[in-house]
């Protein structure tokens, strides 16, 4: 028999977080099950599906759609329907800390790619996907490479896309993709990238991200794709036999890496992966928050300038009451700053409400720096002239200079001279 390794997480919520689990035969290719009264929008299925042993191949009673179709039902859909679903409706309570979005979309005629686009734009930082899909054809040959699919997050921050893919075009339609994208606002974190396997790997470890570090006691990691064996699908372009072992993958997390691996390897395959740190993190680093504007030299710097602790995922940590100094970094004027310069976070932010600097110069920047974080560098700005005041020096003298042939010095006057008279025109 085929080696199956599991790897599995369990999250456990003090507060704000409600769970209801259960376990269902599928004997019709629509199952509804009666859960008690959640939101929508603030709720979202996760499942794993085991199949009956006469079905020997991968095929369409592997994959499933899970949805919450009302406040009270949760319902199954997929167009082979044999084996035992079981699933978990996980619901935020407040409103404030989970965004859940829905979207469809489908592949058919060999299509390799599908796009399911949101309602409303989200952050890929604080937002993590699900996908469910059937496969509406009863081809059954053994061509796992376009039965399988992986999807991401994609495009510019904000974004509406997800993408999701097969690397083999083939005989099976995916007749529909269901999406969940879950936007956490609560603090936590996600990170995602992309594992390639050549044939014959079947280990990685790559970095979670630049300047990403995470608790990896509050995290998990998964595949956004949830097929019959959970959230760990990613694809394969082979087509030679049903080996679903190509495409499945599991993870694990350290502070800054992700380990996938997967038990076959004849093939290449590939999975678009997700971390998720749950809760606020620890503090990490400092960032202008309000960036200091050009100003007149010797006058404050104003608006006030805010300095905020984040975690690495650029999340403010409102507990945080960390001492914060700020000092000139870039310094074109030789220029001193005043004001108060140290200042301990409240809320985690800290408010410099009377800095200023005293030489004029193009290019100014401040530093903030504070014990155990990352210093941060704020955007250039300018000190200028004060108003009514000159740069030329030359310009503020006595307008009458008079010296003589002995003199060592020019000495200024302000004694008004009487007018010359004119001279008399000639007649």
């Amino acid at each position: 028999p085929a080696t199956i390794d599991i790897r599995w997480y369990v999250a456990s919520f003090s507060s704000g977080v409600s769970v209801q689990r259960g376990e269902i035969a599928q004997s019709a290719s629509t199952m509804n099950v009666p859960i008690t009264a959640v939101p929508l929008n603030q709720s979202f299925v996760t499942w794993s599906k085991t199949t009956l042993t006469t079905s020997t191949g991968w095929d369409r009673d592997d994959s499933l759609v899970g949805e919450i179709t009302t406040t009270t039902n949760l319902q199954f859909r997929c167009t082979g329907y044999s084996g035992t679903i079981a699933w978990q409706v996980i619901e935020y309570t407040s409103s404030s800390d989970i965004l859940v979005q829905k979207a469809t979309s489908s592949m058919t005629g060999g299509a390799v790619s599908a796009t399911c686009t949101l309602g409303t734009a989200i952050d890929p930082a604080k937002t993590f996907v699900l996908v469910g899909y059937t496969n509406s054809d009863l081809a059954t040959g053994l061509d796992i490479g376009d039965k399988l699919l992986q999807a991401r997050v994609t495009g510019s921050n904000p974004t509406t896309t997800i993408t999701v893919e097969r690397s083999a075009p083939g005989n099976d339609d995916i007749g529909e993709i269901l999406c969940q994208a879950v936007t956490l606002n609560d603090g936590s974190g996600v990170a995602s990238g992309t594992t390639a396997f050549t044939a014959g790997q079947t280990t990685m470890t790559q970095a979670l991200g630049a300047g990403i570090t995470l608790d990896p006691t509050r995290a998990i990691a998964f595949s956004p794709v949830q097929a019959s064996s959970g959230q760990n699908t990613g694809a394969t372009p082979y087509v030679t036999d049903d080996i679903p072992g190509l495409a499945s993958f599991t993870m694990s997390l350290t502070a800054t890496q992700i380990t996938v691996a997967r038990n076959a390897s004849v093939a290449a395959g590939s999975v678009y992966w997700t971390a998720v740190q749950l809760g606020v993190g620890a503090a990490d680093r400092l960032v202008f928050f309000v960036q200091p504007s050009s100003s007149a030299a010797g006058t404050a710097i104003s608006p006030a300038v805010r300095v905020e602790v984040q975690d690495s995922f650029g999340h403010l940590i409102p507990t945080s009451t960390a001492n914060i100094t700020v000092a000139i970094g870039t310094n074109p004027g030789t220029g001193v700053l005043s004001g108060t310069l140290m200042v301990s976070a409240v809320g985690g932010v800290a408010t410099f409400g009377n800095l200023s600097i005293n030489q004029v110069g193009n290019g100014y920047t401040l530093t903030g720096s504070s014990a155990g974080l990352t210093t941060a560098a704020s955007n250039p700005f300018n000190i200028q002239y004060a108003e009514g005041k000159s740069r030329d020096r030359r310009a503020r003298l006595p307008a009458l200079c008079l010296t003589s042939a002995h003199a060592s010095s020019c000495r200024f006057s302000r004694r008004r001279w009487p007018r010359a008279a004119a001279s008399p025109r000639p007649t």
